[in-house]
């Protein structure tokens, strides 16, 4: 257990540094995933 939580916090910085090389596309990727989930909200209203 011990080794999981120590190993954790890499992967998780890992994940935050390859984001903040792309940020412009996560956004993109984000704000694309928004409006679909919007338009899927508004059809089942």
């Amino acid at each position: 257990m011990a080794s999981k939580v120590r190993t954790m916090p890499i992967l998780i910085f890992r994940k935050v540094a390859t984001l903040k090389l792309s940020t412009n596309e996560a956004r993109m990727l984000a704000f694309q995933m928004m409006l679909r989930m919007s338009k899927f909200a508004f059809v089942y209203d």
